[in-house]
């Protein structure tokens, strides 16, 4: 864990610390408003992630978010980096009270996850900031994230930058 004023950033490993119950969460800190989680292996071609390695980190991610409401009651801005999102992830997330700003880079979202965000976030009434960089978003995925800004006024700032592994 890496902490500097109100920011807090953690690595994938921390989490699976916390979900096995080897690290105790954290005390809750509500001087925190600003969290990051990456998954500092994504990505390297010398360190593959097996697909059961990619459920287990999702599912350390989901233990974690759980909790982060109690953690960190005044968070604003979260960045997940180079982990695979489920539907329950997603759901978490949404649920954090105070959140404007979701920045999702790397996480491999495509057609169908972007699809799922954007249903997730329909009512979400917070939101204002959102950024999928670098997730290899389609047409279809695109479709549904404009639909979402569309149908959502409180989204006021989108980044695709990257969308596409091509691009």
């Amino acid at each position: 864990m890496s902490q500097q004023n109100n920011i807090v950033e953690y690595l994938l490993y921390e989490l699976e610390d916390f979900a096995s119950g080897k690290t105790k969460m954290p005390d809750p800190n509500p001087q925190i408003t600003t969290l990051g989680i990456f998954d500092i292996k994504f990505g390297f071609q010398d360190i593959p992630e097996t697909q059961e390695e990619k459920l287990t980190n999702t599912k350390n991610l989901n233990s974690f978010l759980k909790n982060i409401n109690t953690i960190y009651p005044n968070l604003n801005q979260i960045t997940i980096s180079y982990i695979n999102l489920t539907k329950e992830t997603i759901n978490m997330i949404n649920q954090i009270p105070n959140l404007n700003t979701l920045i999702l880079i790397g996480n491999e979202l495509n057609d169908s996850g972007a699809i799922m965000l954007a249903d997730e976030l329909k009512t979400n009434a917070s939101i204002q900031n959102l950024s999928l960089r670098a997730n290899n978003i389609g047409d279809d995925g695109i479709k549904a994230i404009n639909n979402l800004i569309t149908n959502n006024p409180v989204i006021k700032e989108l980044n695709l930058r990257n969308k596409m592994s091509n691009e």
